[in-house]
């Protein structure tokens, strides 16, 4: 052989190995006086090109006595299912609800997959959560907690993980530049702000894409509650026709030497398609039908017709013999 001569490398086949996984994400957390509110996308990477719909946020309720919902961002998701399983044991046998109980359970999964799986590897942070603690019973509660590696903090009223969190914390300070906005506001505008965060992520971060996901867990009734695709559609309408509306008016604002005529027109118009997305949330409102593209016409179902609706086709699916 000739010098000089260079040789193909050969690399070995692995049949073990698989894409990593990666929930480059955003997930918003919100407290209130009354609730917390987790919002996410649902984009998973796996491996460096191939993209997937993935459920960011679980809820799980144990013994009928309390309930965890956890959303996670991760570099690798195994750790972070590692984690959610590791937990799971450990509170196998917390049947009543104990804060502090819960959360020594958290920190204790915390620290069991870092020693074991992170930290001897070297690795930096490879996941993070916001978790949702809802009490049901003696007494319904709400309480929201974030982690970093193994320590766990407090949330009072806002926090975003991921890499949307930046942006999350800039549309936060735009939305509620006080302290104590976002505990004393309703739950019903936390909701369609967080949809409207999330979907100013996904316009501009890159690999937070997908559908929109948003639970409500109720301290004072102890119910959770997700937002149906309806609903989240229909508040990113509404915000979109805003955007559209008040741009006009940031030109004219940004234009001193404009004319009168051209500063009533802008308003006539601002105003116009102010009262026409108003007018389209009373109908809603009131039980009218809605034209939401993509969806088609969408209307309002309330929590009765719901049940109504899921025990009618239960019915339906045993009298046909379906389990």
């Amino acid at each position: 052989m000739p010098l000089g001569t260079l040789l193909p490398r050969v690399v070995p086949f692995n049949r073990l190995s698989r894409p990593k996984r990666r929930r480059m994400t955003a997930i918003i957390g919100f407290m209130n006086g009354s609730s917390a509110i987790l919002c996410a996308d649902s984009l998973e990477l796996i491996g460096e090109y191939s993209k997937g719909s993935v459920q960011k946020i679980h809820p799980t309720t144990y013994f009928k006595n309390y309930r965890l919902g956890i959303g996670g961002a991760a570099q690798n998701a195994i750790y972070l299912e590692l984690f959610e399983r590791t937990l799971n044991r450990n509170l196998a046998k917390a049947t009543e609800f104990d804060y502090g109980k819960i959360t020594d359970s958290i920190e204790k999964a915390l620290i069991e997959v870092h020693e074991k799986h992170i930290w001897p590897k070297q690795l930096d942070n490879q996941f993070q959560c916001l978790i949702v603690i809802q009490g049901l019973r003696p007494q319904s509660s709400r309480s929201l907690i974030i982690t970093q590696e193994t320590t766990l903090l407090p949330v009072d009223e806002y926090k975003t993980i991921g890499v949307g969190a930046d942006m999350g914390d800039y549309l936060r300070r735009a939305l509620f530049p006080r302290d104590g906005d976002i505990y004393n506001s309703p739950t019903d505008l936390l909701v369609n702000a967080g949809i409207f965060m999330i979907g100013e992520i996904k316009k501009h971060i890159p690999y937070v894409e997908r559908e929109t996901r948003v639970v409500v867990f109720d301290g004072m009734t102890g119910e959770m509650q997700w937002k149906s695709t309806a609903d989240i559609a229909l508040s990113e309408m509404w915000t979109n026709h805003l955007q559209l509306a008040e741009l006009h008016l940031r030109h004219l604002i940004m234009n001193p030497p404009a004319k009168d005529e051209d500063w009533e027109a802008g308003w006539t118009y601002f105003k116009s398609q102010i009262e026409q997305v108003r007018g389209a949330q009373k109908n809603f409102m009131d039980g009218s039908p809605i034209l939401c593209p993509p969806l088609g016409w969408i209307r309002k179902v309330e929590p009765e017709q719901a049940l109504q609706k899921n025990t009618k086709l239960s019915v339906s699916r045993k009298s046909k013999g379906q389990r």
